[in-house]
């Protein structure tokens, strides 16, 4: 029986810590190494292997059953033969990268002790209730570009996994805002403002949200700008123009600001003669 001291026991737990890979699973989905070297992602044949390490840290601690993976990764494969790819995808991504990646046998978890992930850390600062480490961890749409061929299964689980996290983002940031609001805090609440606005930069919600928030922060330059900018950006991707609630903003401003060239300029005017026409 092999004897394992104290001491190299925590110097191997120490090692392990400090050696962490880091899947990043929101914008660009890949797996960067130590020294923040992508280990996968940059080749398209390693696709089924970033996939598969998403599905288990967007599953967090309850891991997913192989009898669930199967449909997701190989649909159109029979059940033997579905098994057998899957067993050659553990094998591949061990060797690729620890022996020690997976934590459980069925159902399959993410060894943290090996591999952290932003998703993981998303959920796990939402449960404690620290917004901001959540909104910080949130870099852009869950797994943005990515795809497998031949894999409808997954493409639905993706699209739903993407919405729901979004959801959970943009509501993240809208308690932020409204926290910071309460207190007066007018430049934090711009900048969870802005975030949303960024999110859905046609919703009229966010847009006058983040406009409102430029003016209590004594902004009226910048609340004019972007109110040009949203009206444009409606009008390039929808064919529409603002809706009474932001012109109603934009009129508040015009009333407020000392910045008479601005309030006069051509786009703010359209957008308060848009609005009369309705």
């Amino acid at each position: 029986m092999r004897y394992t001291s104290a001491k190299s026991h925590s110097t191997d737990l120490y090692r392990r810590r400090t050696h962490l890979y880091r899947l990043r699973t929101f914008s660009i989905l890949a797996l960067a190494g130590p020294d923040d070297d992508a280990v996968l992602g940059k080749n398209g044949h390693q696709r089924r292997r970033l996939a598969l390490l998403a599905i288990l840290a967007a599953a967090d601690e309850q891991g997913r059953s192989r009898d669930q993976l199967l449909p997701l990764l190989w649909p159109e494969a029979t059940q033997s033969h579905a098994r057998h790819s899957l067993e050659q995808l553990l094998y591949a991504i061990r060797m690729s990268i620890d022996e020690d990646v997976f934590a459980g046998v069925d159902p399959l978890r993410l060894n943290p002790m090996v591999v952290s992930s932003d998703v993981g850390e998303f959920r796990s600062a939402l449960r404690r209730g620290d917004l901001e480490a959540a909104v910080e961890e949130y870099r852009g749409p869950f797994l943005d570009g990515f795809y497998l061929s031949d894999a409808l299964e997954f493409d639905r689980w993706l699209d739903a996994e993407r919405t729901s996290l979004e959801r959970k983002y943009t509501g993240a940031l809208e308690r932020l805002s409204q926290s910071a609001e309460a207190v007066q805090d007018y430049a934090t609440a711009v900048r969870w403002r802005r975030k949303l606005a960024e999110t859905d930069p046609v919703s009229s919600r966010n847009a006058t949200g983040f406009i409102r928030a430029l003016m209590n922060a004594g902004d009226h330059t910048a609340a004019l700008q972007y109110a040009q900018h949203y009206e444009a950006v409606l009008a390039q991707e929808l064919g529409t123009r603002v809706g009474r609630s932001v012109a109603n903003l934009v009129a508040e401003v015009c009333a407020n600001t000392h910045n008479g060239r601005l309030a006069d300029s051509p786009g703010v005017s359209n957008i308060l003669e848009g609005a009369a026409q309705r």
